[in-house]
């Protein structure tokens, strides 16, 4: 197939460890590795001839193509909404339909809405985004088709948790956590309230921006020297985090996939994740959900995790079923399918 990938311009300023920007860099390069041609369109070259596919990923007001007519030259428009897990359903609705009655009152549900109804196919990455755009957009998917297409990971190389531990220079077993830990959404105040109630180290590393969420999750860690900020750290390093940690927790409130719980769980981790948005899909009965806004729920589902003896069955169940291969053939079968049944009607 030759597939046209269109992303937002914003994501020339977007770090590499953002999650959505992960997810389209490592599907285009699984989609290239099963044969595909895959173009990276740009608004500084011409609009190529020939695509069976055209596919913008996320929508809305960072991608607005599509929205108002249909692009031309193309077999089958594909699109991947950027969705709010939080939002209920009613008020996601009436944000859709006040932003599709007037060109002059946008929304970014209303933009989605459009985009979605003029595209022959739209991607969610589990059941609860399929069920948004049902519920929520009000996308009827006897009219335009909705697949679930999973997030992967990329199979590490399986490493010794003793000796990542002696590499890192840690004496003790910890709860690890990895994320751009100053957006909020990630919930790390709750995640230290709840530590803070536990005996348990907590590691915390990713990316942290300036500014008063920074100061206050500084001030509430530093009432605990069980919990250390390392900030940023290199691919080796996070793979040794990954391998030498307890419990991996990402208890934020809300996630699409939570990659680097699927990192965590490759290398054998015990995952805590919210239960918000798309984790169920990929963790299934092998970890622990909780709610992101009860400190409570996350302390207990900490416990849980950290007594509770490792089977190794998550770690098997996302090497075997969760690698990038797998969503990038999912999704070319997607398009496929879509090719087809537009070809069959002629």
């Amino acid at each position: 197939m030759k597939i046209g990938w269109l992303m937002p311009g914003g994501y020339a300023v977007v770090p590499r460890g953002d999650g959505r920007k992960v997810q389209a860099l490592h599907q285009v390069a699984a989609l290239e590795a099963l044969g595909h041609e895959v173009v990276r369109l740009s608004p500084w070259n011409e609009f190529p001839d020939g695509l069976d596919v055209l596919h913008i990923f996320e929508g809305a007001f960072g991608n607005i193509v599509g929205a108002y007519r249909r692009p031309p030259k193309v077999g089958v428009v594909s699109l991947v909404p950027a969705l709010d897990s939080n939002t209920p359903y009613w008020l996601y609705r009436a944000a859709a339909v006040a932003g599709s009655l007037t060109g002059n009152l946008l929304t970014n549900q209303g933009v989605h809405r459009m985009q979605s109804r003029r595209s022959d196919l739209v991607i969610a990455r589990s059941e609860s985004e399929k069920q948004r755009l049902i519920h929520g957009l009000g996308i009827d998917p006897a009219k335009t088709g909705i697949e679930i297409v999973l997030n992967g990971m990329t199979p590490p190389t399986p490493l010794d948790a003793a000796q990542a531990r002696q590499r890192l220079g840690f004496a003790e077993d910890y709860v690890l956590h990895v994320s751009v830990y100053t957006d909020a959404r990630k919930n790390l105040l709750r995640l230290i309230e709840a530590i803070n109630q536990t005996p348990y180290p907590l590691v915390i590393a990713g990316r942290a921006v300036p500014g008063k969420e920074l100061e206050r999750i500084k001030a509430l860690a530093a009432k605990n020297p069980r919990v250390r900020l390392m900030g940023f750290v290199e691919y080796t390093t996070l793979q040794d985090l990954y391998a030498a940690c307890k419990v991996f927790a990402l208890p934020s409130h809300n996630e699409g996939t939570g990659l680097v719980a699927l990192e965590a769980a490759a290398q054998g981790a015990s995952v805590v994740i919210t239960k918000m948005g798309g984790p169920p899909d990929y963790f299934g009965p092998w970890t622990q959900y909780v709610d992101p806004y009860s400190v409570p729920s996350i302390r207990e589902a900490l416990k849980k995790a950290w007594d509770q003896p490792r089977t190794g069955e998550l770690q098997k169940h996302v090497l075997a079923n969760l690698t990038w291969e797998q969503s990038a053939r999912s999704l070319a079968a997607a398009f496929q399918k879509h090719l087809d049944r537009k070809a069959a009607k002629g």
